[in-house]
C-alpha cells in the first residue's frame, strides 16, 4: 500500500545509533517459510501447537514469553482486523500491556487450535524451555542453522518496517520499545534496500 500524502512525514533516523543484527540473530522470509512449512507437516509430538505458536511470533514480532502468557480471551475481534493484548516484563521492572493487529487467519488459527477451552485458558501450555528446545528440533528438521525464536520476532520488525514504508514510528510502536533509537537496529540491518535504492539512482554521464 503506497502512503497516503496526508500521512505524517516518516520519522527521521539516527543511524549513527544504528547497531546492525548479527546475520546469526535474524531469519530471512525464505528461511522462515521453509521452516513454518517443516513444522506444519511435522509428525513431532505437539508440532501442531508448536505450528501456531511459531507462526505467532512470526507473524507479530512478540517475544516468546508473551505468548506464553496469552490467553484465548485476549483473542478479539476488532472493528476492522481482529487484535491481541499481550503482557510483558519491562527492564526496569513492572508489566506493561500491549494490543496488536493480527490477521484473520492468525486469530482462526489460535482459535481453531484452542477449541473448547474457556476465555482465560492460556493458549499454549507449555515451557519456555521446551518451547526452545522444540524450536531448535524443528531448525534441524528444515536444515537451517539452530536460530533463537526471538530471531522470528526480528524477522518480523524487519519485514514490517519494510512493508510499512520504511515508517520507523509504526515499527517502534509495533515492537514495544520505548526509544525509537532501539529501533534503528532493523534499518541498519536492511543493507539490501540500500543497494536495492542506488540500483534504482539514475545514471550518471
Amino acid at each position: 500500500m503506497r502512503p497516503s500524502p496526508h500521512d505524517p512525514p516518516p520519522m527521521m533516523v539516527p543511524f549513527a545509533a544504528a547497531r546492525p543484527l548479527p546475520r546469526d540473530k535474524y531469519m530471512t522470509h525464505e528461511e522462515v517459510a521453509r521452516f513454518l512449512r517443516f513444522v506444519k507437516e511435522s509428525r513431532r509430538r505437539g508440532a501442531r501447537k508448536y505450528y501456531v505458536l511459531f507462526r505467532l511470533l512470526a507473524e507479530t514480532g512478540i517475544r516468546i514469553q508473551a505468548a506464553m502468557g496469552l490467553r484465548l480471551g485476549d483473542v478479539q475481534n476488532g472493528a476492522g482486523l481482529p487484535t491481541i493484548t499481550v503482557k510483558w516484563l519491562k527492564k526496569r521492572g513492572g508489566e506493561a500491556l500491549q494490543v496488536l493487529v493480527i490477521t484473520d487467519k492468525m486469530a482462526h488459527l489460535i482459535r481453531r487450535y484452542a477449541k473448547g477451552r474457556t476465555p482465560s485458558s492460556r493458549v499454549f501450555d507449555v515451557s519456555d524451555r521446551a518451547a526452545r528446545y522444540a524450536f531448535n528440533r524443528f531448525c534441524d528438521d528444515a536444515g537451517l542453522r539452530r536460530y533463537s525464536p526471538k530471531a522470528l520476532r526480528h524477522y518480523h520488525l524487519m519485514e514490517y518496517y519494510r512493508a510499512s514504508g520504511h515508517d520507523l514510528r509504526l515499527v517502534q510502536d509495533r515492537a514495544g520499545h520505548a526509544s525509537p533509537v532501539t529501533t534503528t537496529i532493523y534499518v541498519a540491518t536492511l543493507q539490501e534496500d540500500h543497494e536495492r535504492a542506488l540500483e534504482e539512482m539514475p545514471d550518471l554521464p
